[in-house]
């Protein structure tokens, strides 16, 4: 294979490597999108349903885990929501008590 063939592949390679990696949102990312305007269901101390809705100030911190994602919700009334290493969520950890 003659150098210039290889020059070309590369170049390809490096384009569809822009392309891709530019189109898919990075975890962080992914894990706000799923945060903000989400309802968090919760109960009151006599356990009427309440909702809280997230608000992108609302999140506090998305860290990186051993396990995949934590991000800490809420101003006053806190939750822990977990995610996988991909960015979809596994569960949410209620940090009050009602």
């Amino acid at each position: 294979m003659g150098v210039k063939k290889f020059s070309k592949i590369i170049i390809v390679l490096l384009l569809v490597f822009a392309l891709i990696s530019g189109c898919s949102p990075n975890v962080e990312d992914k894990i706000k999108e799923h945060l903000v305007g989400n309802e968090i269901e919760y109960f009151s101390i006599s356990g009427d349903p309440l909702a809280y809705v997230v608000l992108e100030n609302d999140i506090a911190s998305i860290k990186k885990t051993e396990d995949g994602w934590k991000a800490e919700v809420g101003n006053g009334l806190k939750w822990n929501m977990y995610y996988d290493d991909n960015g979809i969520f596994v569960r949410q950890e209620q940090l009050f008590q009602t």
